[in-house]
C-alpha cells in the first residue's frame, strides 16, 4: 500500500461514552479522508491522548483526543468553511457522498464533544476529534 497509518497512544485515556461502532465510524471517516488528501501516498498518523482542553462554550474540561493527520493537499479557506455541511463534497461525482465529515462532527455532538481542523494547502491537514473524558479507567 501507498498509504502507512501510524498510531501513537500517548497515555491509558480513560473512557469516553460512545457506542464502539460510532468511535469506529468516526476513525475510519478521517482515516479515508486522510489517504484522498495523499494522492502520491504517504503516512496517516492517528495519536489518542488524554488532555484538558476548553470546550467550545469556554469550559474547560477532560477530553480523550484523537487526532488524525495527513501531508495531504490540505483545504483551501473556501472550502473549509463548508466541509461539515451533509452531501459536500469535493470529489468526482460517484466518489464520495459528502456525509464523512458530517458524520463525525455529528457522533461527535452526541457524544458531548466537538471537532477542531487545522489545515494548510498544500502542506496537509489534522483533524482533532475530542470526546469527553467519564472516568480514568
Amino acid at each position: 500500500s501507498r498509504h502507512q497509518v501510524d498510531l501513537d497512544v500517548r497515555s491509558a485515556a480513560g473512557r469516553v461514552m460512545i457506542v464502539p461502532d460510532q468511535l469506529e465510524r468516526i476513525v475510519l471517516n478521517l482515516v479515508v479522508n486522510a489517504r484522498d488528501a495523499m494522492h502520491d501516498g504517504g503516512t496517516i498518523h492517528v495519536a489518542v491522548d488524554e488532555v484538558v482542553d476548553r470546550h467550545e462554550d469556554g469550559k474547560i474540561g477532560r477530553f480523550v483526543l484523537i487526532a488524525v493527520s495527513d501531508s495531504g493537499v490540505g483545504i483551501p479557506p473556501a472550502v473549509l468553511t463548508r466541509i461539515f455541511d451533509p452531501f459536500f463534497t469535493t470529489k468526482p461525482r460517484g466518489q464520495g457522498t459528502g456525509l464523512g465529515l458530517a458524520v463525525v462532527q455529528q457522533i461527535a455532538s452526541y457524544a458531548g464533544g466537538f471537532v477542531r481542523v487545522e489545515t494548510a494547502v498544500d502542506q496537509g491537514s489534522t483533524f482533532r476529534v475530542y470526546l469527553p473524558r467519564v472516568s480514568s479507567r
